[in-house]
This record gives structure tokens, C-alpha cells and sequence, in this order.
């Protein structure tokens, strides 16, 4: 279902390789696509040895270069070219899957034209982070069960009302295109007044026999979106519903 105010907080494909990719395929598959974005940056990460033994000497910094990371203006829309996986991302607002999906198939594709070997996929994923926002007034308390059938079971014992909960299950959800879910609920911090919010996580992926074609890979995304959005209903009621018409 569309709703006009979808919870999707942040989405995200990524695709691992088993073989590094060359700084130099990188460069040219971000020079492709620079124009689209408004920044263009490098991810680094600082490597910092420390002797002990040896009072007074400066530590060690080794630099190491991991990718090149595009955003636009708002920095709601990434792609991240890495030596070890490529991932697309749109943070809220969601603007839908056929915005999501050109521009993360620019972006492959500028990756792919640009690098000689096959790619060595091995782990493709796609991640729908969600928050739930409820309306309350001071000293109310929320009940989960209202807006999620993915949520803590707690014994009648406890009269106190609860004050976080994380919740984890992994599964695997299609045994013939081999496909995994990993579903996180919990209780987050809000970022409005007056209200309570958790998140619903939904991970879906795949980590063998990854298609080599593209159209294969594309189609292998499309059931896996088919997925999450069969659980992300499974997993909230009527009441959650009516939070995002």
C-alpha cells in the first residue's frame, strides 16, 4: 500500500563483494554520475597506533582509503562507491521505489561500465528503516500490541508499564530464491514533542549464488521489495495504519 505518510525513515540496497574493487574504477564510475549530486567526498578511515612501552612517542596515523560517497543537496540521497560494496541509500522523506530505483541503477550502472571483470557479488540486501510515531499526552502510557503484531510479550505479573524493548528474529522467508529476513523492533528516542515513537527494521538479502546479470539482479531487488512490503504489513495493525493515511 502508498501512504501519504509513509514512516520509511531511511532505504537501502547494498551489494557486497568478495573482490575489492580498484580505487581507479571507482574515480571514473563517480566522474559518471558527479554532475547528479551536490557533494562529492572521499570516506577515509585513520588507523591510530599507540606504544605503550615508549613514554612521550607520538602515535602512528595510517590512513586508509575506503571509497568516494555522493549526496545530494539535502543529503537525503547517497551512493556510496566503496572498494567493498556499493550502497544507495534515501533518507526521509521517501519519495517511492521508482525514484529510489533510477537512481540507484545509475549509479550500478556507471559502476559496472567502468569495471572489466564480472562483479563478485556476494551479499545483496534491501533495509526499510521505519518509525512509528504516536501522539500522546503526559502520563499516557501506549500499548504496542495496537500498532504492532511484532512486539514483546511481557507476563501479566508486571503491572508497571514497560519503558524500552528491542526485538530480533531472523529467518529465512523464500526457500526458492533463498532469501533472508531480519526483522529489529524497538523503542526509540522522538524527535517531535507529545509523542512515542519505535521503529520497525526489515532487512532482506541474499548471500549465495548472487545473478551475475543485471536484469537478473534487478529482478532478484523486486521480490525482495515484494517481501518487505508483505512483511511490513504482516507486521502492523489497523490503528499503525491509520497513523500513516
Amino acid at each position: 500500500m502508498n501512504y501519504p505518510r509513509a514512516p520509511i525513515t531511511e532505504a537501502v540496497v547494498e551489494m557486497r563483494f568478495g573482490r575489492q574493487i580498484d580505487r581507479e574504477t571507482i574515480e571514473k564510475a563517480t566522474s559518471l554520475i558527479a554532475g547528479d549530486f551536490f557533494y562529492n567526498e572521499e570516506e577515509q578511515i585513520f588507523n591510530i597506533a599507540m606504544d605503550a612501552d615508549v613514554v612521550g612517542k607520538p602515535p602512528k596515523v595510517k590512513t586508509e582509503w575506503l571509497g568516494r560517497k555522493l549526496s545530494s543537496l539535502e543529503r537525503t540521497d547517497l551512493v556510496f562507491f566503496r572498494q567493498s560494496s556499493f550502497v544507495c541509500s534515501r533518507l526521509a522523506p521517501y519519495m517511492g521505489w521508482d525514484n529510489f530505483r533510477e537512481i540507484m541503477g545509475t549509479a550500478w550502472t556507471a559502476l559496472r561500465k567502468h569495471y572489466s571483470q564480472p562483479l563478485d557479488v556476494t551479499r545483496v540486501g534491501l533495509r526499510y528503516v521505519n518509525r512509528i510515531d504516536i501522539p500522546v499526552q503526559e502520563g499516557d502510557s501506549i500499548d504496542i500490541d495496537d500498532y504492532l503484531n511484532f512486539a514483546p510479550r511481557s507476563p501479566q505479573a508486571f503491572e508497571l508499564p514497560m519503558l524500552g524493548y528491542v526485538v530480533q528474529t531472523q529467518r529465512q522467508i523464500d526457500v526458492e530464491n533463498d532469501l533472508y529476513l531480519s526483522l529489529l523492533s524497538s523503542a526509540v528516542p522522538s524527535p517531535l514533542i507529545n509523542t512515542a515513537s519505535f521503529s520497525l527494521d526489515l532487512d532482506v538479502y541474499r548471500e549465495k549464488n548472487i545473478p551475475k546479470r543485471d536484469d537478473e539482479l534487478w529482478s532478484l531487488i523486486e521480490r525482495m521489495r515484494s517481501h518487505k512490503n508483505f512483511v511490513f504489513e504482516a507486521c502492523i495493525t489497523e490503528s499503525a495504519r491509520e497513523l500513516f493515511r
